[in-house]
């Protein structure tokens, strides 16, 4: 038996009273960040507004909503689900940020397949997430690795190693679409969490 959820959302897309507060709000949090003592210091991305920090946590809650309900559904043991939530927040940050340069108006597609699968006594749960921006793309190559030691100080280049640790991240050869992938797996007597 396989059971398939499947959602779609968007961050950003935002349309005249809602594009101007988001913009106030964008050179607000720039302002208060370029006045203060230490301006690479403190938020990860300051220059995202608040509104497209509350949708993005919203679909970050409803991945691992989804997840939860496939797993209970199937009777599997649900391992910790915040990790691939992250990932999927970490690669909607990116293509706001670098894909949307940030603008209100840009709309950011994120499209979530959650199948659970039984067959016999194995049992599974598959995770694709599919996040596109109409950016130019970037060149994955050129990224500087964030655990490198000159590096380890920069404020931001991170998310990309984040969602690594967490998921199977792969973007497209333009670099605009990213899909995340995890799938777990139990046996009776056997559980293995986030096998990729």
């Amino acid at each position: 038996m396989t059971v398939h959820f499947h959602r779609t959302f968007h961050i950003g897309g935002l349309q005249g009273e809602e594009s101007e507060a988001a913009r106030a709000d964008i050179e607000r949090k720039e302002m208060a960040r370029l006045a203060s003592p230490d301006p690479d210091a403190g938020a990860e991305h300051p220059s995202l507004p608040d509104c497209v920090c509350g949708q993005i946590t919203a679909i970050q809650m409803e991945v691992e909503q989804m997840l939860g309900q496939a797993f209970m559904m199937e009777g599997m043991t649900v391992p910790r689900l915040h990790g691939v939530a992250i990932a999927v927040r970490e690669a909607l940050v990116n293509a706001f940020v670098h894909g949307s340069w940030c603008d209100p108006e840009e709309l950011v597609m994120v499209s979530v397949c959650v199948e659970a699968e039984c067959r016999g006594s194995s049992q599974s749960i598959h995770l694709a997430a599919v996040v596109a921006d109409s950016g130019d793309g970037f060149d994955r190559s050129a990224v500087p690795d964030c655990t490198a030691r000159e590096n380890l100080e920069r404020p931001t280049g991170r998310g990309i190693c984040i969602m690594g640790h967490f998921a199977n991240p792969e973007w497209n050869e333009k670099g605009n679409v990213c899909t995340i992938r995890q799938s777990w797996e139990q046996t009776p007597g056997h559980r293995e969490e986030g096998a990729a």
